[in-house]
């Protein structure tokens, strides 16, 4: 297989010794599993036994640990991005790091959402010329690609290494990282649609969701003002804001003024922030609930690879019909850790677990815990590219992302 494009990146210096290093990768195991306003400077110290003045000595402030955090993380990835090394030698590079480390993936596809701009600027540069290596290396092995498709690619690949920072059952690190290898290899080699013409995206990856769209979000709530109850306008751009600005950084009185109601108003619906979260959520779930049992219930044949393929067009039909599923999977995963997300919670690990029968059944060599290794992989590929503002947009997203989850899951093209 082709070799990746000479290692261009800046050299940087050796990482810091003791316990700075300690604490840096204390922060981000924290930051990847809770979310970065979720987790406190005291937290941190706890879980490296030091007290939080400790903690101050080696760095300024929360934000310089995030971003020392993702800094580190892009120089891990760009360690294994070498010239020496095929296409496949690297992704088995990849792999296992991100499965030793599954933090890595996870802070730099989206950690910089949290940071300020003296943060910002070196980070995008490290991760475009990252992201534009791994894109010539699939050009190289996919010429047939054209160079969007490849940096979609790109970040598919790099979406799919960072699920593994779910590891299912007592699955040893060797076992993980060969599966999440397979899962990789067959879609880096999944056919996609023909391309089309498609308005020039950021090259920046992992700071997406940072934009503003609260005014679509207004627009969206204003134009149907008449078709539904202010309980739903509200949802539609709590939705919205959630998925483009993260939980934290959105207030209640944001949250009233893009439906042209004050803040103080919202809790006339909700009783807190939460509330308005949770019930995102749920209505996420619930459409995915009624999609996939449309989807079976249309099928004419019931073999597991039928039953895939329907969960496959439920999961991008509701994925990409509005943002309450994917704030489900990626914000209410975080910020509903207790009883608020349980029934969403339930529901998607039910999800999960249809989709491990059904895998399971196709492929009888798998052990449970191997089949929500791949599961989670295809769910999370989807998730990030309806996330992604660089991909959501995409025209031939829908076909794309099926094509990529039914690759991922061991199905041909069909």
């Amino acid at each position: 297989m082709s070799s990746l494009m000479p290692n261009t990146a800046p050299r940087t210096a050796t990482r810091p010794p003791g316990r700075k290093t300690q604490l840096l990768r204390i922060g981000s195991e924290l930051f990847a599993a809770k979310g970065y306003p979720n987790v406190s400077v005291a937290q941190i110290a706890a879980a490296a036994g030091v007290t939080a003045p400790a903690i101050y000595r080696h760095f300024p402030d929360k934000q310089a640990i995030l971003g020392e955090a993702v800094l580190d993380a892009i120089h891990r990835l760009e360690e294994v991005t070498t010239p020496e090394l095929t296409f496949d030698e690297f992704v088995i590079e990849m792999t296992s790091v991100t499965v030793a480390r599954p933090d890595l993936a996870v802070l730099w596809r989206w950690g910089v959402m949290h940071l300020d701009a003296q943060w910002r600027g070196p980070i995008r540069e490290r991760s475009r010329a990252l992201l534009g290596r791994w894109t010539t290396g699939i050009r190289m092995l996919r010429p047939e690609l054209d160079p969007e498709q490849a940096r979609m690619m790109a970040r598919v690949m790099a979406s799919t290494v960072s699920s593994a920072i779910v590891r299912p059952g007592r699955l040893s690190s060797a076992k993980h990282a060969s599966m999440l290898t397979d899962v990789v290899r067959r879609v880096m080699a999944t056919q996609l649609p023909p391309a089309a013409p498609a308005p020039s995206q950021s090259d920046e990856i992992p700071e997406e969701a940072r934009q503003d769209h609260s005014a679509a979000a207004r627009g969206k709530a204003g134009a149907n003002a008449g078709a539904r109850g202010r309980r739903e306008q509200l949802l539609g751009a709590a939705s919205e804001l959630f998925l483009a600005r993260g939980y934290a950084a959105v207030g209640v009185d944001e949250l009233g003024a893009a439906v042209g109601i004050s803040g103080p108003s919202v809790y006339r619906h909700f009783p807190d922030k939460q509330a308005v979260l949770a019930a995102v959520c749920l209505r996420g779930v619930r459409r995915l609930s009624e999609q996939v049992e449309t989807e079976l219930g249309q099928l004419e044949g019931n073999d597991p690879g039928s039953r895939l393929r329907a969960l496959v067009r439920a999961h991008t039909s509701v994925l990409l019909s509005s943002s309450d599923l994917v704030v489900a999977a990626s914000i209410g995963s975080v910020e509903l850790a207790g009883p608020a997300g349980q029934e969403a919670r339930d529901f998607l690990r039910a999800h999960i677990t249809r989709w491990s029968t059904a895998l399971l059944q196709l492929d009888e060599d798998l052990s449970p815990a191997e089949a929500k290794v791949v599961v989670y992989a295809a769910l999370t590929l989807a998730n990030d590219l309806a996330r992604g503002r660089s991909t959501r947009n995409r025209p031939h997203l829908e076909a794309e992302m099926s094509a990529l989850m039914a690759a991922a899951v061991g199905l041909g093209p069909g």
